[in-house]
């Protein structure tokens, strides 16, 4: 499909919807990912204004705080404006979309905000990342898809494991069928309690650990194969967070059948918590194991290899996702979760087919984690994918 990319052939303007973790980073020494990577794309001249709309004038504030810092660092001379300015508005960005040319969006709110937000900008006529997971429902990621495809607009999910060398090198051994037909895939992924009883605290509740962190895998497995999801099975456990006043599951263990492109079943499961110790030597705890008739790839997705003891405790240090890199004036950041959201910004100047997750492609994992809902819900049964919803957004480039 083509797409009416950005209003006109001038450089895009940027608003950022959403100034939490992944936009600004958890304090001084957390440069973020979406924002310092925007400030190096602009200081190239990639792209122009940069604008930050959140729901609180405190967060708004915080952010002009971080800027300095950012601007300090990166040696960049930024461009940015945050907002709300007066007072707390949760439609801030609505009237920066309909007042600003040539814009496109990156959406990073929590998970239940996703699809009002997202579906207003398509109204408008926005191009538009959404980070992970896509929405809550599947009917929600269907009406996104069709309202995108209709209007000729290009949507993007931020799936930045795609973008991970890692996994871009075990796509490409499945896809050479260096390890045979696949029997099953085990991903663990979990990570520290603080994320849940902290960080996300306002909102924890209103998503649950396989949607928010598992899907990624998900995304990745469809991405690598090709395969379509068949049914769910999942179980889970409320113990540690419901304690604490937070009705989410602590953990959840989810099975998911899925037909590869030759016809074959495999198996994947996945082991997913969000309460590992703040102690614990990485925020992220992942690894992935794929097994097929002709071998197996084992991917410690955690440990790269790097690991740091000061005075502290101890890091296992993930150089690949978003870091700070010294230089000689300041410093950079760089890693697939940049990556990611450059090629977003490529992706809005000309379409054409990258890694990068369209909309329909996380049609496929919004199928998926509320499949894992349903069955959660209903004693852990089997939950059919629904097919007949998902068939026409199938490996749709």
């Amino acid at each position: 499909m083509s797409f009416n990319i950005i209003r006109t052939s001038m450089t895009p303007n940027v608003l950022i919807i959403g100034a939490g973790m992944y936009v600004l980073g958890r304090d001084d020494r957390d440069l973020g990912t979406i924002l310092p990577t925007l400030l190096q794309e602009q200081a190239k001249g990639e792209i122009g204004e940069i604008f930050v709309a959140s729901s609180r004038v405190t967060s708004a504030k915080a952010g002009l705080e971080k800027l300095k810092i950012l601007a300090s660092k990166l040696q960049v001379g930024p461009k940015v404006k945050f907002f709300p300015a007066a007072q707390d508005n949760h439609e801030e960005y609505l009237k920066i979309a309909k007042e600003t040319k040539n814009l496109i969006a990156i959406v990073a709110v929590p998970d239940h905000l996703h699809f009002k937000i997202t579906n207003d900008l398509l109204d408008l006529g926005i191009p538009t990342m959404v980070v992970k997971p896509f929405t809550t429902t599947l009917s929600d990621a269907i009406a996104l898809t069709k309202k995108a495809q209709g209007k000729k607009i290009f949507g993007a999910v931020e799936f930045h494991k795609r973008f991970d060398e890692a996994n871009i090198l075990l796509k490409d051994a499945l896809t050479d069928n260096k390890i045979g037909d696949l029997l099953y895939v085990l991903v663990e992924y979990s990570q520290k309690r603080l994320i849940p009883l902290e960080v996300f605290k306002e909102w924890s509740a209103k998503t649950n650990i396989f949607q928010y962190l598992g899907v990624h895998y998900v995304d990745l497995i469809y991405h690598m194969t090709g395969a379509r999801p068949v049914r769910v099975s999942a179980t889970g456990q409320k113990n540690l967070l419901l304690a604490h006043g937070i009705d989410t599951y602590d953990s959840i263990q989810a099975n998911i059948l899925w037909e590869a492109r030759s016809g074959k079943n495999f198996n994947s499961v996945f082991l997913t918590n969000w309460i590992d110790s703040n102690k614990t030597s990485s925020m992220s705890d992942q690894k992935i194991k794929v097994i097929g008739t002709s071998g197996r790839i084992e991917s410690d997705q955690k440990n790269r290899g790097l690991q740091m003891v000061d005075g502290e405790g101890i890091e296992d240090v993930n150089p690949y996702f978003s870091k700070s890199f010294k230089k000689k004036d300041g410093c950079y950041v760089d890693g697939y979760g940049p990556k990611s959201i450059r090629q977003f910004l490529q992706d809005c100047k000309k379409r054409t087919y990258s890694a990068t997750a369209t909309f329909a492609d996380a049609v496929i994992s919004a199928s998926v984690t509320e499949a894992v809902g349903e069955s959660l819900r209903s004693n852990n049964q089997w939950v059919e994918i629904k097919h007949n919803l998902i068939k026409d957004f199938l490996n749709v480039q």
